[in-house]
């Protein structure tokens, strides 16, 4: 995943859903998008509308490595 703003790279944890690698795409600018990589089986897409998260991939990463209940996932 290419690091464009300069943020520290973090490690994106896999989808809660099914498991799978996860990445993110841009769609609509600025709008980052993660999507899973288990196309066939979840194809589970998830966005962070904020403007931190639009701005900073860091926010993003951190938003999607969230976790209810402290889930390490």
């Amino acid at each position: 995943m290419p690091n464009t703003k300069g943020d520290r790279m973090e490690k994106i944890k896999c989808c809660p859903f099914c498991g799978s690698e996860v990445d993110f795409m841009n769609l609509v600018l600025p709008i980052k998008m993660f999507y899973c990589k288990n196309h066939h089986g979840c194809g589970a897409v998830v966005s962070f509308d904020t403007p931190l998260c639009n701005k900073f991939d860091k926010a993003k990463i951190d938003a999607w490595n969230r976790r209810e209940g402290g889930q390490d996932g």
